[in-house]
């Protein structure tokens, strides 16, 4: 500010000085205040209008946003649409292939079947033929059996008829001996058994009469004659054994 210097003079007095001063005193604080007001109310206004461009653009973003949903939500859903109906395209064009597999599973499946009754009849008539083999085989061997046994039975009657036609001449020859020995001396008769065996002789003595046994036993040696007793004693014991069994 520009400052004026005033000179009193003693003609005008100290009076004037005294106004120029108190003017200048009131118009500083004034122009302070109004400085300071512009100032406040600058800062208030650049404030608000911050705060205003602030909601401005919290404004313009959620307009935005939500013209972005609008516009993108047919744009979603057309989207979906479109995923939906190639899921349908792909399953209506899969699902010839997926049928067309099951065709040809089901026609391997028949023909693995098929395979499968054909080996079973094979093994079946394998089996059949096996059996029939072996039937076969018992069949002749059974008859082979029966050919041994009928020749078995055969010989069996044959050596029977000679045992019972031997037993009967054996039977006729014994009783022709016994008879003959029955006659001779005691003396020569003893000597003619003491030369046998002891079954022999026990036999023979065995079916003289005790006179005729007795007296052939006191003319042979006493051991001879001991041994022919053990051995007449044993064939009875034999005989009643053998009577017992057969009872």
């Amino acid at each position: 500010m520009r400052q004026c210097i005033f000179r009193v003079s003693p003609s005008q007095g100290g009076s004037v000085m005294f106004a120029q001063t108190t003017l200048w005193q009131l118009l500083i604080p004034y122009l302070l205040g109004v400085a300071s007001g512009a100032i406040v109310i600058g800062a208030v206004g650049a404030s608000r209008i911050a705060r205003l461009s602030h909601e401005n653009a919290r404004l313009r973003a959620g307009l935005s946003h939500a013209v972005t949903q609008v516009v993108a939500a047919p744009v979603r859903a057309g989207r979906r649409w479109a995923a939906l109906a190639l899921a349908v395209v792909a399953a209506l064009s899969i699902a010839p292939a997926v049928q067309a597999q099951q065709q040809t599973a089901a026609a391997g499946d028949a023909r693995d079947d098929n395979a499968l009754a054909y080996c079973r009849n094979i093994a079946n008539s394998a089996s059949d033929a096996r059996f029939a083999r072996q039937a076969a085989a018992l069949a002749a061997m059974e008859k082979e059996i029966d050919s041994r046994i009928a020749a078995l039975e055969a010989k069996r009657a044959e050596y029977q008829d000679w045992l019972q036609r031997r037993e009967a001449f054996l039977k006729k020859a014994d009783e022709a001996l016994i008879s003959v020995i029955s006659q001779m001396r005691p003396d020569a008769a003893a000597a003619q058994i003491s030369v046998m065996q002891d079954e022999a002789a026990a036999a023979i003595l065995a079916k003289l009469n005790p006179r005729s046994a007795s007296a052939i036993l006191n003319e042979m040696e006493p051991a001879r004659a001991a041994t022919l007793t053990n051995t007449m004693v044993g064939i009875s014991r034999r005989a009643q054994a053998q009577a017992e069994g057969r009872s």
